[in-house]
């Protein structure tokens, strides 16, 4: 897409007869558009809220200009959190993420109710013990690994390896929190994570939990292995969802084993 200045050399020296140098001039006309092309390309999700990052930009009249067009606030410090409350952000229309956060930061964050986004698993006893827990809280996601792009020799690192960082929780940790805390959904007393009701790469312990607790939804799988277009005729690579079921119901919930490969 091409850019365009909205400011041409001729308006800028216009202005400058009657506003002393230096100063900021701001589209609102491109602010206000590109705000609702965000929203109208997100629409199809719910709920789906843009969060603008205060330290980005700390004017308060562009903030106000976001929050007119349904925009949120991400904020980092107390100081931008204050700004925000002024422009009449408050509660879910905030968004907190920051990393050694003092005390009246966190505090101030929990006062408006703002959503909180800790920044790594030692972060939860500190909330607790600083302000309290909110009924809705954020975790930064830490995804490990190694990113990178480009076809170089060395190649080009990207974040390097997020696994080594402090910041962010892995999925381990993640899990471990919820456990410590009693949130930990019940199904992941059968499941290894949480996922849909007929996907192939499910575990035989998945399989066997919708074969005797939700045979229903089970059998509607059988249903569709002569259906034309709507489910594929094997359930894995080797079996229909008939045969994966007759197989399980043979075996004992603790004995059962996988197919082995032809």
């Amino acid at each position: 897409m091409e850019k365009k200045p909205f400011l041409t050399e001729a308006m800028a020296q216009e202005i400058i007869q009657d506003v002393p140098t230096p100063f900021h001039v701001y589209d609102e006309k491109g602010i206000r558009e590109n705000a609702r092309r965000i929203n109208k390309a997100f629409s199809w999700n719910k709920g789906f809220k843009e969060y603008f990052a205060v330290k980005a930009l700390p004017n308060p009249v562009i903030l106000q200009i976001l929050k007119e067009e349904g925009c949120g606030v991400d904020c980092s410090s107390l100081t931008e959190l204050m700004l925000s409350e002024v422009c009449g952000f408050s509660g879910s229309e905030i968004m907190f993420s920051s990393n050694q956060t003092p005390v009246e930061d966190m505090k101030k964050a929990y006062e408006l109710g703002a959503y909180i986004n800790l920044d790594d698993a030692t972060m939860v006893e500190f909330l607790e013990r600083v302000a309290g827990v909110p009924e809705n809280i954020f975790c930064r996601y830490n995804p490990g690994g190694t990113f990178s792009l480009g076809e170089s020799e060395e190649g080009f690192q990207v974040m390097d390896k997020p696994g080594d960082a402090k910041y962010g929780m892995t999925e381990a940790d993640a899990y471990k929190l919820c456990q410590e805390h009693g949130l930990l959904s019940p199904i992941y007393a059968h499941c290894r994570r949480n996922g849909c009701w007929f996907c192939p790469n499910a575990s035989d312990s998945e399989l066997l939990h919708m074969v005797t607790k939700h045979p229903d939804m089970f059998d509607r799988l059988i249903e569709w292995e002569n259906e034309d277009n709507i489910f594929h005729r094997r359930m894995t690579r080797r079996e229909t969802p008939s045969e994966v079921k007759a197989r399980l119901l043979s075996k004992s919930q603790t004995g059962f084993s996988s197919p082995k490969s032809k």
